[in-house]
């Protein structure tokens, strides 16, 4: 069904919801001069992409079209935005001191929840031995590829049926990336956390982004976020799926930050 959704039209767009510059740079960028072959229209290109159908004599795109290449798409899909907040405290209900709300597609999303963490995660200047001599050095509170990878899967795996948007908490002790829409059936979090399933809600969307650099191989995400905090020295993370959404855990050093 998700992958059904992911390939049908996105409702109340029309082709001008596109950006044709951003879909021509892709074709550009994946198949050099294609755009210049007879007869292949760019149309033609993004219906055979499964970013666009085709219905009577109109083309219309589809969800992971506007998901992907929307000039727009959190006009005609609010919940498709990611709503990033950092709290002054550890509790919800904490004053919140920065807020988000992403606009344009999907890649662009992933890159203006990065910038919110870079602007936000504290560093602590530390000692680092070397073996042979100590070294001062910036450690984040938090390791950036694990970030990064965290918010990567939520927007690429996300529910998008579901009215509710990706969530990336950012607390005095913990980051929380949270995304609408749990594990697939048949899928346990113990095959998903050995790494290797490649079983994917929105195949298109997360091949894409795959293609643009903002996400790691097929089954590699969570294995890689584990490990890039074990290589920090943080605490391991915690992943809870309970049907309606999945959500990363990332604890904080807990060392003494600036």
């Amino acid at each position: 069904m998700d992958a059904e959704y992911e390939a049908s039209p996105c409702p109340s767009a029309t082709w001008a919801s596109l950006d044709e510059a951003a879909l021509r740079k892709y074709f550009s960028a994946r198949a050099p001069g294609v755009l210049e072959q007879p007869g292949l229209t760019l149309e033609a290109l993004t219906v055979g992409q499964k970013f666009a159908v085709r219905r009577g004599a109109d083309v219309v795109p589809t969800v992971a079209g506007c998901a992907l290449f929307g000039s727009h798409p959190e006009w005609l899909q609010p919940a498709w935005r990611v709503t990033a907040l950092r709290f002054s405290g550890t509790e919800i209900t904490a004053p919140i001191v920065d807020r988000l709300d992403t606009e344009g597609p999907a890649l662009r999303a992933i890159e203006q929840a990065e910038a919110f963490l870079r602007r936000n995660l504290r560093v602590a200047r530390l000692l680092i031995d070397r073996g042979t001599h100590f070294e001062e050095q910036d450690v984040p509170e938090y390791p950036l590829a694990a970030a990064h990878e965290a918010v990567a899967n939520a927007v690429a795996h996300r529910d998008y049926v579901a009215p509710a948007q990706v969530f990336v908490r950012l607390y005095d002790n913990r980051l929380e990336i949270q995304n609408p829409g749990g594990l697939l059936p048949g899928l346990t979090l113990e095959q998903v956390l050995a790494g290797g399933e490649s079983r994917r809600r929105n195949p298109v969307i997360a091949e894409v982004l795959r293609q643009m650099g903002k996400m790691t191989t097929v089954g590699r995400g969570l294995a890689l976020i584990r490990q890039e905090m074990a290589r920090l020295g943080s605490p391991p993370p915690e992943f809870v799926s309970d049907g309606q959404h999945f959500r990363v855990t990332l604890p904080s050093r807990h060392v003494k930050l600036r």
